[in-house]
């Protein structure tokens, strides 16, 4: 859940550059359909957990071309801009989402991972000395409140 758009972007929405185009739903804010669903059905009361948010950080020179990385390039951002989303993906869920219950980063350390190749797509959504690290530790205890957890997923 991030894929290329920024975290703010409006669903179903091409906003004219790939950081607002969440036309095809593939966005942070895409959750608001699901959560639209759920009302839809009657189940107000429902909450929903964001299990995996996260951006893709560009891979080394040696990575592209890598097999892990076949239909992926279309959702690369800087490390600054994966830091920006997520921060900003937690204070919008925070002050706009009181039925979500909890939000996984996905993922904290995958690239320290052994036991997989360096080029491995999912090891670049960690955030795991990037400056999304330093960003999600720095955040407002406001927008790290008791009812939406800061929660890191390890690989």
């Amino acid at each position: 859940m991030g894929f290329r758009a920024d975290y703010d972007a409006e669903p179903d929405v091409d906003g004219g550059t790939p950081e607002t185009d969440c036309s095809d739903g593939f966005c942070f804010r895409g959750v608001e359909k699901i959560h639209e669903i759920i009302q839809a059905y009657g189940l107000d009361d429902l909450k929903i957990w964001a299990t995996e948010v996260g951006w893709l950080v560009e891979p080394a020179e040696e990575c592209i071309g890598h097999p892990s990385w076949q239909g992926r390039y279309w959702q690369i951002v800087s490390a600054e801009k994966q830091a920006e989303n997520l921060v900003g993906a937690f204070s919008y869920a925070r002050f706009h989402w009181p039925w979500l219950e909890t939000l996984f980063v996905f993922n904290l350390d995958f690239v320290t991972a052994p036991y997989y190749d360096e080029c491995e797509q999912m090891s670049h959504y960690s955030v795991f000395g990037r400056p999304a690290a330093d960003a999600l530790g720095a955040m407002s205890k406001v927008i790290r409140s008791t009812h939406l957890p800061l929660v890191l997923r390890s690989r």
